[in-house]
């Protein structure tokens, strides 16, 4: 009886395995399927996401940027776009939540809209309004873009600059040193469609402006050693401790990658220097 009971239960673990094996293969199929549509995403997303952000992106002298995404795919994003007469230039920067396939078709979204809008050398409020209308009509909620919005209009000679839910953008002199910051008076673009645009943008003559300098706020936001983030103080810091001659936007990365240390970069991280003398001979 004894080896009876051996017997049938060994039968039993037998079939059970057989049973967990077979589970376990078709379990291993569906996941290889499930790779390959992941893989497949990513692998358009990336493409998407590479041609957009160096759609209509006109490399003018005195435009530095750079763009460090967490993943692969990122929402961190340039445009920038010249007038036919080369007199008026856009440029936006911009931040989407999330990343993958969502940011690369929302971004693909925006750069449309963007390019079709400045054709018509809008105010840059009203290419805000534009953007906003389009995506709150077009994304799901819970879809927004921090961004800023700067035209350069060489017949006036002004800039003028457009923020919404962006880190503080600096107004540089030549050797570096902060000499106004612009802190963000919008919402991000998608959040709402009673947004109102009218007046919130600030516009500066071109002869008083040597450097005007852009980020995300992945920048900021990175943690380093005892979990403190990089913060204002290291940004101005670095700004002005750029050597003469030398890329600020290369200076910064090397300054908070050296914060950073060991730390994983928590988010996609972009910065943009615009030297508005150079960039405005360029265009002229």
């Amino acid at each position: 009886l004894a080896q009876y009971r051996l017997i049938i239960d060994k039968r039993l673990a037998e079939q059970e395995l057989t049973q967990k094996n077979l589970a376990l293969a078709a379990s291993n199929v569906e996941l290889a399927k499930q790779k390959y549509l992941l893989e497949h995403e990513l692998n358009m997303a990336k493409t998407v996401y590479g041609n957009v952000v160096s759609y209509q992106h006109d490399r003018l002298d005195g435009l530095n940027y750079a763009c460090f995404p967490k993943e692969e795919v990122g929402g961190d994003f340039l445009l920038t776009y010249t007038g036919w007469d080369r007199q008026t230039f856009y440029l936006m920067l911009g931040d989407l939540t999330g990343h993958g396939l969502q940011s690369a078709l929302a971004v693909l979204l925006v750069a449309e809209c963007f390019e079709r809008h400045c054709q018509s050398e809008p105010d840059i409020e009203m290419l805000a309004s534009h953007i906003n209308a389009k995506m709150r009509g077009k994304l799901p909620i819970g879809l927004f873009c921090a961004a800023a919005l700067v035209k350069l209009d060489l017949p006036r000679r002004r800039l003028t600059l457009w923020q919404g839910g962006m880190p503080d953008a600096y107004f540089l002199n030549e050797g570096g040193r902060v000499v106004q910051s612009m802190a963000s008076n919008n919402l991000p673009l998608g959040v709402c469609h009673e947004q109102n645009f009218a007046g919130t943008a600030g516009s500066y003559p071109l002869n008083e402006i040597e450097n005007l300098f852009l980020c995300t706020d992945g920048l900021g936001e990175q943690l380093g050693a005892g979990m403190v983030p990089f913060g204002d103080r290291r940004l101005r810091d670095a700004l002005l401790d750029t050597p003469a001659g030398g890329s600020r936007v290369d200076f910064v990365m090397a300054r908070l990658r050296r914060h950073q240390h060991s730390h994983e970069q928590s988010d996609d991280i972009a910065l943009l220097e615009l030297n508005l003398p150079r960039i405005c001979k360029a265009l002229e």
